[in-house]
């Protein structure tokens, strides 16, 4: 088995990479007969962890590791987590690899809650050891569900991951929140999305703004 171990895995996907740290732009380099994965039975959970691999949590950790300037002789553990989905990896002092591990963890359910703050039913999650919060009217859409945002006439979108939103229950308890890709964003929202981004550029005074925006994926 390849890769950083990762318990009570529902879905596992693991490699061994090679590193090169600063030699090589931080590259990443994954070899096609350097991996492994459990239980691809399960269809949709393996393609979900597959498609967040490769839309979040792959670029996140090329990310950090610049940011960090991550030796090869390291044996920092980076860990990117989003709802049950779950990436850690570390060089563990090799000189030369670099160990990825992912996977799908369970979720336990603690049913529908009446939730006295907000006046409004809401199921409760736990995952990864955190208490989440998501509406009774929708099932959690798993990383590559396509949909269509109604909101605004907003249209369709792909879901790509999770964030969080603090939920102010006083229970440690977070919103669950799907972030989403626009097939065809509006007009409005782009040029919302451009005047944020050059407002954001001019209070960490940069030199220039950025030349090209991405379009809005956050509906929480």
């Amino acid at each position: 088995m390849f890769g950083f171990p990762i318990e009570n895995a529902v879905v596992y996907w693991g490699a061994r990479a090679i590193y090169r740290a600063g030699y090589d732009e931080y590259c990443i380099d994954l070899l096609p007969d350097r991996q492994s994965c459990t239980n691809l039975d399960k269809v949709a959970e393996s393609n979900a962890l597959m498609f967040w691999l490769n839309n979040r949590a792959l670029p996140e950790l090329r990310r950090l590791v610049k940011e960090k300037n991550l030796d090869t002789n390291s044996r920092e553990i980076i860990e990117i987590s989003e709802f049950n989905f779950i990436l850690r990896a570390s060089p563990n002092g090799s000189y030369g690899y670099f160990y990825i591990g992912a996977a799908i963890l369970p979720v336990v359910s603690q049913g529908v809650v009446f939730n006295t703050a907000s006046g409004k039913d809401e199921r409760v999650f736990i995952a990864n050891g955190k208490r989440f919060i998501f509406s009774p009217e929708h099932d959690v859409p798993l990383p590559g569900t396509k949909g269509k945002i109604r909101v605004n006439s907003i249209g369709k979108a792909t879901c790509i991951g999770y964030s969080e939103a603090k939920a102010g229950y006083g229970d440690g308890a977070v919103v669950l929140c799907p972030i989403v890709s626009f097939e065809n964003p509006p007009k409005w929202m782009i040029d919302q999305t451009y005047r944020a981004a050059v407002a954001k550029a001019k209070e960490k005074k940069q030199k220039k703004p950025l030349n090209t925006i991405p379009c809005p994926r956050d509906l929480s």
